[in-house]
């Protein structure tokens, strides 16, 4: 059944990414067509908010491409592929570049600091944008045709979409 829902903005790129993560499972062919039907509802506003992450200031794009130079030049390789830690979530750097790359990274700081500050304002801005509520299409689907190998925070997301 669908049904138009008030929700933040940033819950709509939450939901896509767990549907798109879930689109590469196994799933039923309520689930298959759940996550299909959903994701084409949810593309659009997706890609707009997607796009709204990337900064204005060339000044910061600058830094940034300094700052990933330099952790590619840094970081651990495994068969030629930057190495993360084990939760997956950073990169890891050599120990014998640490002080190096640390010494860099506080250099480009301080250079950057306007840049750096003006990011954080666009980052504030938003953040208070994407908590604003907007309506949507969200076909509903049944808690008995959601997998049960979800995870407590998955789950957590899904549910405004579960009737």
């Amino acid at each position: 059944m669908i049904e138009r829902i008030k929700i933040n903005k940033n819950k709509v790129i939450e939901i896509f990414n767990l549907l798109d993560r879930l689109d590469k499972s196994e799933n039923s062919i309520e689930m298959k067509y759940f996550i299909k039907k959903n994701k084409k509802n949810l593309d659009n506003e997706n890609e707009i908010l997607k796009l709204l992450f990337e900064s204005n200031s060339n000044r910061f794009k600058e830094y940034e491409e300094k700052r990933i130079k330099k952790i590619q030049e840094c970081a651990k390789k495994e068969n030629g592929k930057i190495s993360l830690t084990k939760d997956g979530k950073s990169i890891e750097i050599e120990e014998d570049k640490l002080n190096e790359f640390n010494f860099y990274i506080k250099k480009l700081n301080i250079e950057y600091e306007d840049a750096l500050k003006e990011r954080e304002k666009e980052l504030n801005n938003l953040n208070k944008f994407l908590s604003q509520e907007i309506e949507i299409d969200i076909l509903k689907i049944s808690n008995e045709d959601i997998p049960n190998n979800l995870s407590q925070d998955d789950y957590e997301i899904i549910y405004p979409l579960i009737y």
